[in-house]
Parts: structure tokens; sequence; C-alpha cells
């Protein structure tokens, strides 16, 4: 059993308020604690991805096994202030970092034993933190996180998805032109007016080989859909994916001090397991060889076992995040809570 408790703090960079849970295991002892950090696009503190609570499911997995949970609503999302919308991922560090504060002079809360888990972009946010934090921090746990330049990344993940989904290499070639025009809109477009413009114009450019009525008939379609799917198409628009985009997570990962896990699923179409090998390249060009990696077989980027592990499926897929990974991670919190400075490889 657990106890769960609703939480406030302040992000004490630029004062707005975050709001969230603490769950505690039921003993009175001080315990470690891990701070969950989301991925992309807006998220509650159960981090609710196609009906899965991934959060909510790891908090109640780690509470129930001896370690607390911290988690939050993102800034602008339900309970907590601020505009997601206009935040950078610098400020998604400073929520982090003030969620760590928090924790610090927490009564229940081992302060030798504070780390950060972070899931898909929030593994960069991590890392991110750590660098910040150096020291105090005490391990980093990295689920699908991207060690890749977003760019990159971006272009790759729509390349893997359109194979899986069965698309011709012409089409495909296709597919990644058009990616690499809309980054490169994205990276020079300052005017967010002008940016949805362009966008809307470069979808255009798919149809300019075909008849006459059909490039009419498929224009008037896709101006449906833009209007239809409005906010899909504004998250180009945003700081934090502009900023990810250029940024280059390589300059975090090779100064993170503290024990990191990493780890990702193989039908991770997302972000591929092959960040895995960066990390931990990185991570020990900056002399840190306190970094375990492992790559789960058959499972997605919710880490689910899944089919293809197309984004698609999430929804069709009962179960939610795999037993045996929080498991897996769990046992690699718990060595280094009990070895006091050096993980073991599990």
């Amino acid at each position: 059993m657990f106890r769960d408790y609703n939480i406030t703090f302040t992000n004490r960079f630029d004062g707005i308020k975050l709001f969230g849970k603490l769950s505690l295991p039921s003993l009175d002892n001080k315990c470690p604690c891990v701070i969950l950090i989301s991925g992309s696009g807006p998220q509650n503190r159960d981090q609710n991805i196609q009906g899965h609570k991934i959060f909510k499911d790891i908090a109640h997995y780690f509470t129930n096994n001896g370690i607390a949970v911290l988690r939050f609503d993102d800034r602008g999302v339900e309970k907590s202030e601020g505009v997601f919308e206009n935040a950078f991922l610098e400020d998604f560090k400073k929520d982090v970092i003030s969620a760590f504060y928090f924790l610090e002079d927490y009564p229940l809360i081992d302060n030798r034993y504070i780390g950060a888990l972070g899931h898909s972009i929030g593994g960069l946010v991590a890392s991110m933190t750590a660098v910040e934090l150096k020291n105090r921090i005490s391990f980093l746990v990295s689920l699908a996180g991207p060690a890749m330049i977003g760019y990159k990344l971006y272009i790759n993940q729509h390349e893997l998805i359109s194979k899986i989904r069965g698309a011709k290499s012409n089409e495909i070639t296709k597919i990644t032109d058009s990616n690499k025009k809309l980054c490169d809109l994205i990276l020079k477009t300052n005017n967010n007016i002008e940016l949805m413009k362009k966008i809307k114009y470069l979808l255009l450019e798919n149809y300019k080989d075909k008849s006459i009525l059909l490039r009419w008939f498929l224009s008037i379609r896709l101006y449906i859909l833009f209007y239809l799917n409005k906010k899909a198409y504004e998250v180009y628009t945003q700081p934090w994916f502009k900023e990810w985009l250029f940024l280059n997570p390589k300059d975090f990962w090779n100064k993170v001090e503290c024990p990191v896990l990493a780890v990702s699923g193989e039908k991770d179409l997302q972000v591929p397991p092959q960040n895995l090998d960066l990390i931990k390249k990185y991570i020990q060009q900056g002399g840190n060889n306190n970094i375990v990696t492992h790559s789960f077989n058959n499972m997605n980027h919710l880490f689910q076992n899944a089919d293809k592990g197309l984004p698609e499926e999430y929804v069709k897929i009962n179960s939610s995040i795999s037993i045996e990974v929080l498991e897996y991670v769990r046992n690699w919190i718990n060595s280094i809570v009990q070895d006091g400075t050096t993980p073991i490889n599990v």
C-alpha cells in the first residue's frame, strides 16, 4: 500500500505554481524518490497517452516497492500555472529543478537519493536537469530519451514509421524531402502566422503532379484537415519544439556526472534504440562510466509489447507500461541506494 498527497511547489525562477502528486510508501522511514518528467506535448501528472496513464502506473508500482514518486502537471496544464505553448526546454528544466528543491526539505524523503526519470524528450530534460544540479542529483533514468539532434531524429522517425506502414521507397523519399523542408521552414521563420502559411503551401506542393481537378479536390481536403488539426500543426510554432530541432543532446549527456540508466524498446519508431548507443558514448566521453543501457524486445515507445511499434497501435493495446521494464528500473535504483556509490548492472 501507499499514500498519495496532492502537492504544490513554486518554480523559484519565474514564480509560477505547479501542482502534482507525491506518492509515498506506507512505511514511515525516509525513502528514495524519483521525479517524473513527461515527454513531448502538454501532459498532466499521469501522462495520459491514448488512455494509458503511464506516469500513474509508474508511480504506483515504484511506491508499492519502497520508492517515492513526485509527478506534476506540466506548466499550463490542468491545475499548473504558466503557458505551455510559450515555454522553452529551459523552462521545463527549471520546473524539475524546483521539484527537486521541494523534495530536498520533505520530511519522509531521503535527500541523498533523489533522482529524475524522463520519458522521451523528458529524458533529454532529465539530462539538462542533472547537468544543472551536478552531484546533487543521485541518479537519472531515461525511458526512450533522445541523443540524436532533433532535426535528424524528426526525419528519422518519420522515415521509419512510413516504412513500417508499407510506403514504397519513392514515397519515403518524398516524405523525407518534405520533412526536411518543413524543418528548414521552422528554423528560418520567426513569425508564427507566416510559418503556418508556409507549412500549408508546403503541404500543397505534394499535389503539384496531380491533375487540375484532383489537385483542386485534394487542396480543399487539405484546408479542411489543416483547420481541424490546427493544434497539431501549431506545435511547430512553439519555442520548445524549435529549440529541440537544433539542440544537440550531446552537449548535456557528456556533462552528466550521476549514475545513468537508459532503456529503450526495440520496436520504438519515435526514438529508435540506436539512441542508446549515442547516450552511452556521450556519457563515457565526458568521463562518466556509471552508465547502463538496455533494449527490451518487442516493445514500443511507451514500453508496451507491440506488433509493429506504430503510434496508432497504442490505443489498441490493453496493457500499460510493461512490468518487466518497471522491475528492471526498480532493481537498478535499489542497487544505487544499497551500494551508495556505484550502480550494479542488473
